[in-house]
């Protein structure tokens, strides 16, 4: 066929998005596969493209709209076309309806916390007491889905699924279905490992998501991780991530560093290596839940916590394993391939990790993080989810910088951002305080782990301009001042 020709229908096609969807907002957009989880940067102009590629509008039409050349475009669809991104169709078809694109600040991702109902009763949980009592006024199916509905007219890009323990909600295989429908990626799955369902397994499957299962072990060994989580726990945890890696699967294990187990994180590390963990995530204990009623019995010297670490790192520098490894919010695997970690400039939201995210409680509540269970930004039995996340009281904590903190003069808050803004709260009654339960891990890292990564070429990169803040910060102190006196008055 003479090229000339060729082009010619290439021009009379209708182009049209396959398992992806334009997300972001502004000056950030992004081309997401939401079934595999990919993310691939858009300028604007792209972006406003490929929202109209709904098979309804040919390559003509949205040359002409957009005043860009023939030529060109159809350079784009064809890369696009050939990553599996996008069909260039011979016909004009039913047009696909897509979210509007959003409104800045963007939500990208929620937690959706699918039940309270827990059948562990660990010696660390955070949120003990607040799951049974959400457990109460647990969402039905429907509820459920009007929030994913509203979450795909916010044009969410993807979501986790925890509890409680997610496998214990019965209908959990249609909550994943009505997502997948809705073309919301399910990121993740968080689990305690104990309860195994083919049923969730295939629903995954059905929905073609690149789901990983983030799975809680605190122990090489029954004896340890028991002690933690119950009897027989170990078994069942370990059997877990043998079925569903077999089912291919990947699987990121959570490990909180105590007592019990610190001096055998580097056990931890071989036994998941054996398993085929793809990921290793280790945390420290945070002052909240159980964690402060077993203070004294699980929560370890800061020194062993140290001593440990820097064994991990020191072998993910040798690149001994193929298993990722994260350590707290210091160390990742990902630093050593791209030779960066990330500093806070000073404008740079505290917590810029989750300031594009919300988390849905099982009873509707919505909530900056999980670690934010009594921070309440508003409820979805009241109130639309659009309204609460663009409201005042969301947007000034989720925006707040470093700078408006007791730690804006610290030497080393670009490193830290000043901690967690609810540990802060909760220890000192003041959102703006210091979260000194950071600070010794901080200093950790500015003395030990810092030099080590300089010796590996491993530099420090300031965080990106953010968008500029017109949150008053002085909404989250009235709003924090009222809570603590509130729980004051109760006791």
């Amino acid at each position: 066929m003479p090229l000339k020709i060729y082009k010619e229908r290439r021009e009379k096609m209708y182009p049209i998005l396959k398992n992806s969807r334009v997300r972001g907002a502004e000056n950030d957009f992004f081309l997401h596969q939401f079934k595999e989880g990919k993310e691939f940067a858009l300028e604007k102009l792209h972006a406003e493209i490929l929202w109209y590629c709904n098979g309804e509008n040919s390559v003509d039409w949205l040359s002409e709209k957009f005043s860009q050349l023939n030529d060109d475009l159809l350079a784009f669809f064809a890369v696009l076309e050939e990553s599996g991104l996008l069909i260039l169709n011979k016909e004009k078809g039913r047009k696909v309806e897509f979210p509007p694109l959003a409104v800045s600040p963007y939500l990208q991702d929620m937690q959706i916390e699918a039940t309270g109902r827990c059948n562990l009763w660990c010696k660390h949980c955070y949120a003990k007491k607040e799951f049974r009592r959400a457990t109460k006024k647990e969402m039905s199916r429907t509820e459920f889905f009007e929030v994913f509905d509203q979450m795909y007219q916010l044009n969410v890009a993807k979501c986790f699924i925890s509890g409680g323990e997610s496998f214990l909600r019965k209908d959990l295989p249609e909550l994943i279905a009505y997502l997948a429908h809705k073309c919301i990626g399910i990121s993740g799955i968080f689990t305690n490992g104990t309860i195994y369902r083919q049923d969730v397994v295939d629903a995954l499957k059905e929905a073609g998501s690149n789901t990983t299962f983030l799975v809680s072990l605190d122990g090489p060994d029954a004896q340890i991780n028991d002690f933690v989580r119950g009897e027989g726990n170990f078994r069942r945890t370990i059997s877990f991530i043998e079925k569903v890696k077999e089912q291919g699967f990947h699987v990121t294990v959570n490990t909180v560093a105590m007592k019990q187990n610190v001096k055998q994180l580097p056990e931890i590390c071989h036994l998941l290596e054996t398993l085929g963990v793809n990921r290793w995530r280790v945390s420290i204990p945070r002052e909240q839940g159980e964690t402060i009623v077993n203070k004294k019995l699980i929560v370890p010297e800061w020194q062993d916590i140290f001593i440990a670490y820097e064994e991990l790192l020191r072998y993910a520098l040798r690149r001994a394993s193929s298993m990722r490894l994260q350590l707290s919010s210091i160390f990742k695997t990902e630093f050593l391939e791209t030779k960066t970690y990330y500093l806070y400039r000073e404008d740079t939201a505290c917590c810029e990790y989750k300031r594009s995210s919300l988390v849905l409680t099982s009873d509707g509540n919505l909530i900056a993080c999980p670690a934010s269970v009594n921070f309440v930004f508003g409820n979805v039995k009241e109130k639309s989810l659009r309204e609460i996340w663009y409201s005042d009281l969301a947007q000034s904590f989720k925006t707040l910088p470093v700078s408006k903190t007791e730690c804006r003069d610290c030497d080393i808050k670009n490193y830290c951002g000043g901690g967690c803004r609810i540990i802060a709260w909760k220890l000192r009654k003041n959102i703006l305080a210091k979260d000194e339960n950071a600070c010794p891990l901080y200093r950790f890292f500015f003395n030990t782990v810092k030099p080590i990564f300089e010796k590996e070429g491993i530099c420090g990169e300031k965080l990106e301009q953010p968008n500029p803040y017109g949150f008053d910060p002085t909404i989250l102190q009235k709003f924090t001042e009222k809570k603590s006196q509130r729980r004051s008055h109760y006791g």
